[in-house]
């Protein structure tokens, strides 16, 4: 994934940035090793269809 910036409201899935899902569990493997944040995967779901969607869910765990 190579974006020079990503706003609140870009997609990330599809039409949006359109990052694969291997790709955005690697993402959240290297977030949760830069952070020490302890993110279960799979409390990450279909709702999350943008990037502030994360960034709020995130927030909550």
């Amino acid at each position: 994934m190579k974006v020079q910036a990503v706003a609140s409201n870009d997609v990330l899935f599809g039409s949006g940035i359109n990052i694969s899902s291997i790709v955005f569990a690697e993402f959240i493997m290297e977030l949760e090793e830069k952070t020490g944040l302890d993110i279960d995967i799979d409390d990450l779901d279909s709702s999350i269809r943008t990037a502030g969607d994360l960034y709020d869910r995130l927030n909550v765990l």
